[in-house]
């Protein structure tokens, strides 16, 4: 995979294979340099951005690189998907004002999608929770 990665430097599927595969065989630190070294050669790539945006949401819990990155992919691809995943991150980063104001804007994209309309329910009910009982 490695050989076919250095004579398909644009095709993202090989560097996301790659990159599955370390992880896979626990070995996180070169899946990220794979996807790390993608994104260099092609910065204005969403999946390459959202690839790295999951790495760091999923497989370190880096809440801070996953925000940096998942707000780059909204950028770069401003779908609901997009911004559910910024808004994921923001919940890893203990952001939950940016995570609410994430998900609404996903919703807004796909007012039909159920999902994030039960998890919007569910951070603005957490959010109210911690703010504890509105004082008179």
């Amino acid at each position: 995979l490695r050989e076919l990665a250095a004579l398909r430097p644009d095709d993202f599927t090989v560097t996301s294979e790659i990159a599955r595969l370390y992880v896979q065989m626990g070995d996180p630190e070169n899946a990220q340099r794979y996807l790390q070294e993608y994104l260099e050669a092609q910065p204005k790539s969403a999946a390459g951005l959202a690839a790295l945006a999951e790495f760091y949401l999923v497989v370190t819990s880096d809440g801070p690189k996953a925000v940096e990155f998942s707000q780059a992919c909204a950028e770069a691809q401003p779908t609901a998907e997009s911004f559910s995943r910024l808004s994921a991150a923001h919940q890893l980063a203990k952001s939950p004002e940016d995570a609410i104001a994430a998900l609404e804007r996903a919703v807004e994209l796909a007012p039909s999608n159920a999902a994030y309309m039960q998890r919007l329910a569910l951070l603005r009910e957490t959010q109210s929770a911690s703010n504890g009982p509105k004082k008179p």
